[in-house]
This record gives structure tokens, C-alpha cells and sequence, in this order.
């Protein structure tokens, strides 16, 4: 079929199937962005930078740590492993056209074949991309690398700087206090099991930064530490004006929320307007059911 791999979001990366194992398509996809694991260990073994790739090498590593690879062709090999190799690059390149549409991977442009055969496209993976590989690692893996590793990806993501958003100030601060209070790993296991749950289902990258800023954590006291009680001490620390800014943006997507909840309501408009240049007042609506 001309889209059997063609990507619909995020969600796909980590589908179950119905024995609630991920399917043979999420095991592929994921084994792919750890490829990006093995690019940062061997630029740090050599104290280089290079963390770019081709769809062949990809293909080569792949075929000797995806399983359902090594499984392939070690029960019935072709006559050589170039060819192997070979047999995998299209469907390869497929879904790393896919892991780019999802902005997981990016091209940077083609380089001269080492072997002298022309330009060969090249790419790497984004910051999200390095993201969803660490917290793919498994339970053997250096959980104190991982942590960190993660801590670093998600303070370059939440920006801080002179024309930062105020929402990035906000969070990156806000995951500076969970690190020196050592409750980091709390974020890194709850990003990793929002992920790999699928709930909610998350299909973008937009999707997936709202929903580091949800801290929807399962335990009622682990929820009134880091939204209420950490939440208020980083709240505290911003400058006035980021504050504001901040309350503002709560304030607009709070007020959207509910104005789905009441359909439009010329009233609960009128409220909204009323308070419009107040980002600390919030316009609320109830609706009270008789019984």
C-alpha cells in the first residue's frame, strides 16, 4: 500500500496492541529515535559534535539491534550483509520522513559519500527528538544519566533570555526548583508515562510542551506539591512583570475553557470583557443543576 507509513502523530510511536505490548510499527519507530542514544555516546567517547546520520547507517544499526531485524535475517540471511542492509533503506527512509513531519528528526543538508558516490542527505535528531529517546531507555539503563540528560533538553526547550515567553521563564525556573528539591525524576517519570500510556493521546509536538505543563500527577499529595506548593515558591521568585504575564496566559486559557463550558454566553462575555485588563481576575461561571 502507498501509506502503510505514513505517521498520523506522536501517538503512533507508542500504540499498543490489544495484549497491551507496543506493536511491532511503535517497537521500529522507537528503536529509531534511541539511534539517537548511540550518536550522543560516541560523540562524547570522541570529544566531537557530529550527531548526524544517513538513512543507510541507520539502516545498518538497525539491523543489528531492532530485534525483529536481527530475528529476520538471522533465521534466513541474504547472501550478504550489504544487502541486507540495502533491502531496508526504503521502508527506513519512509518513517524518517515521518519522524520529521512530527519535527523528531531534521535534515541538515547532504554531504559527500564517503566512498566517493555523491551527495548523500544527512540528518539528526531535534531536541524533542533526544527527548524521547533518553525517556525510551529502559529500567538497565543509568537512571541518573537519564535524569540529567532530560533535565538538560528541557531547559533548553523552556528558553529563558530577553525575548523568552513568559511561560518558558516560568517552567524553566519551575523545573530548576523540582531538580534542587530533588523531585526531578517525579517530571521525568510522569512525562514518561504520559507518553508511553497514550492518555491522552497526544499526536503533535504542541500537544506534547501543553502537556508538560499540565502536571497531572496520579497521587493527590505528589499533585498538591508541585502545583500548589512549588508551583506558589517559583510563582514567587519570577519579576513582577513576568508574573503578570503569566497570570495573563492562565487567565486567557482558563476563561476559553469555560467559555465552551457555558456555549457562548452573552453574559458570561460581558464578564470577561468587565475584567479584560486584570490579568489576576479570572471570569468564571457556574451552572447549577436543580434536582
Amino acid at each position: 500500500m502507498a501509506n502503510e507509513h505514513i505517521l498520523i502523530g506522536i501517538d503512533w510511536i507508542f500504540e499498543k496492541g490489544d495484549d497491551g505490548n507496543f506493536t511491532d510499527e511503535a517497537l521500529l519507530y522507537q528503536d529509531i529515535l534511541k539511534h539517537a542514544i548511540k550518536l550522543k555516546k560516541s560523540a562524547d567517547e570522541k570529544n566531537g559534535n557530529d550527531l548526524s546520520f544517513s538513512v543507510y547507517e541507520l539502516a545498518k544499526w538497525l539491523r543489528h539491534n531492532h530485534k525483529n531485524y536481527v530475528h529476520r535475517y538471522n533465521k534466513k540471511p541474504l547472501s550478504n550483509p550489504q544487502t541486507e542492509i540495502e533491502s531496508l533503506q526504503k521502508g527506513i527512509g519512509s518513517r524518517v520522513d515521518n519522524l520529521k513531519q512530527l519535527e523528531l528528526i531534521k535534515s541538515i543538508g547532504p554531504r559527500q559519500s564517503k566512498k566517493g558516490k555523491g551527495p548523500v542527505a544527512r540528518y539528526t535528531y531535534t531536541e524533542f527528538g533526544f527527548l524521547f529517546a533518553w525517556l525510551l531507555m529502559g529500567e538497565n539503563e543509568d537512571k541518573a544519566k537519564i535524569t540529567s540528560e532530560v533535565y538538560d533538553l528541557i531547559q533548553s526547550i523552556f528558553r529563558t533570555g530577553r525575548y523568552a515567553p513568559s511561560s518558558s521563564i516560568f517552567y524553566s525556573e519551575f523545573f530548576k526548583m523540582c531538580r534542587k528539591c530533588g523531585r526531578f525524576q517525579d517530571i521525568v517519570d510522569l512525562i514518561r508515562t504520559t507518553l508511553t500510556s497514550n492518555d491522552p493521546v497526544i499526536t503533535t509536538i504542541a500537544e506534547f510542551f501543553q502537556q508538560i505543563q499540565q502536571l497531572n500527577f496520579s497521587d493527590p499529595d505528589t499533585t498538591i506539591f508541585f502545583n500548589f506548593l512549588l508551583w506558589e515558591e517559583t510563582f514567587n521568585k519570577l519579576d513582577p512583570q513576568i508574573q503578570n504575564l503569566v497570570m495573563y496566559n492562565l487567565k486567557i486559557d482558563l476563561e476559553r475553557r469555560m467559555d465552551l463550558q457555558v456555549k457562548n454566553d452573552r453574559n458570561y462575555e460581558k464578564l470577561r470583557f468587565k475584567v479584560k485588563d486584570d490579568p489576576r481576575s479570572i471570569a468564571l461561571a457556574f451552572t447549577i443543576t436543580y434536582q
